[in-house]
Parts: structure tokens; sequence; C-alpha cells
């Protein structure tokens, strides 16, 4: 969708100047910043090669117009598996409704969106999925297709469960137990950030659900720091001027 592209550019060109910005509080910058110099230590992926799991939402404007105005409404990066499962599900039975003579087209090959989910993490590592105060659906969801999948379930664990120690064999001075390889995570910003610091800094280096990504795109943060930036964009040749006035 053309109205993504503007926000995909910012968020993989991104560097630390975009953390300037009103829609961050100073704790959030400050993590960020970490996690920005951790990544140029190699402790951490750089953002353009772990941009996480995230979705827009977006309308179609109802105007006497042949092309479709789209218009993003909300970003969904905080959940991993937000919607996705239920969009699996759903596109499955509707694609198998079809006759096989029939001239619809499915929207979307369930299959993959399925497979992408599997590809954010290593199954050959046991998985942990942080959950706070939530009750969650999706999540649910998954766990059991990772069970029929693999034949072992993700560990459901709460930020209680999470403990650090010093190790100097580590890049960042830290140990982190009850995790693994990799984490993925349903839980608030309230809950994120209420983490003790060091314990918040260890959980992000292993997020597969990047934490750069959540505190950046989730909501409406990333259409609040594309506006901010717009006339520097605009420079930059990432979007035109007639973008930059529509935000």
């Amino acid at each position: 969708m053309a109205s993504t592209r503007p926000l995909t550019q910012v968020h993989i060109g991104s560097s630390s100047n975009v953390y300037d910005c009103p829609a961050l509080k100073k704790d959030e910058e400050d993590l960020l910043r970490w996690l920005d110099d951790q990544a140029k230590i190699g402790n951490l992926p750089s953002v353009s090669g772990r941009l996480g799991s995230w979705r827009p939402d977006f309308l179609i404007e109802d105007k006497d117009s042949e092309q479709d105005n789209y218009r993003i409404t909300e970003i969904i990066a905080r959940y991993s598996f937000n919607g996705f499962m239920y969009l699996i599900y759903g596109q499955q039975a509707l694609n198998n409704a079809l006759p096989d003579n029939s001239t619809l087209v499915c929207a979307a090959n369930s299959e993959t969106v399925f497979n992408s989910l599997f590809e954010l993490y290593n199954p050959k590592y046991p998985l942990h999925l942080l959950k706070g105060e939530e009750k969650g659906v999706d999540i649910h969801i998954f766990i059991d297709a990772a069970r029929r999948r693999f034949g072992s379930a993700p560990r459901l664990i709460t930020p209680d469960d999470l403990r650090i120690l010093p190790d100097e064999t580590s890049g960042s001075g830290y140990r982190l137990f009850c995790t693994a390889s990799s984490d993925g995570s349903l839980w608030t910003a309230t809950v994120i950030m209420e983490m003790q610091l060091e314990v918040l800094r260890q959980v992000s280096l292993r997020f597969f659900n990047d934490m750069q990504t959540i505190l950046l795109v989730h909501d409406k943060r990333m259409l609040r720091i594309v506006r901010h930036k717009a006339p520097r964009l605009v420079t930059r040749k990432i979007i035109t001027s007639i973008q930059a006035e529509s935000l």
C-alpha cells in the first residue's frame, strides 16, 4: 500500500535524531538511545534488519473517485500476534469455501502469513512469551499452532519471572534468566516502562518484536513522528511536498 511507504522509509532510515520527538517520553527516549548504542557495538541487529511484527489498520475513504484513498487509523506493533491468527484461520476458511472453478480470487494466502510468524524466531530453541495483565486471544491460538507444528509449545512467563545476574562473558554485562534466544510479548506500555531498567534492557535485546519498533511505531506514534519530521523528509526526497501537506 502506497500510504505505508513513508512509514517504512523513516523507520528503516531512522537514526538517533528520530528520537528527538515530542511523541517520546524521556525514559523511552533513553531506552531507544541505549538500544541504538547496542546495535552499533553488535549486541543487537540494526533497525533495518529487525523490523519486528507490525501492521497498519486503515480505512478507505468513501469519495466519488476512481482511485481508492487510504487513511491509516492506527498501527499495531506492541503485540506480536494481534489479529494475525484470526486473519490466518478466517482467510483459510474463505479459501476452502471457494469452488475450484470460481472466478473469485482470494485476497491473501493464509499459509504465507502463517509461515511468516514462525520465521520470527528459531524453533530449535525454546520460545518464551512475556505476558502482562492482558488476557490475550491470538497469543493462545499461536501457542496451539506452534505445538501442532513443532511438537512443543512456547512458555508463557510474566515480568516477575525474570532475573538478571552480572556476567563478564556477556556482551551486555548481564545474563537474563528464565529466557531463551527469542522472546515475544503481550503487554501494555505501562507494564513495559515499569520494569526494572536493566531487566527491560536485557529483555529488549531478545525480543523478536523489536522494542525500537514497539516504541516508535505502535498506535499513532510513527504518524506523529513523520509529521514532525515532514520538512526534513521532503528535503531528503523520502516523501513529496504533497504527501507532507497531507500529513
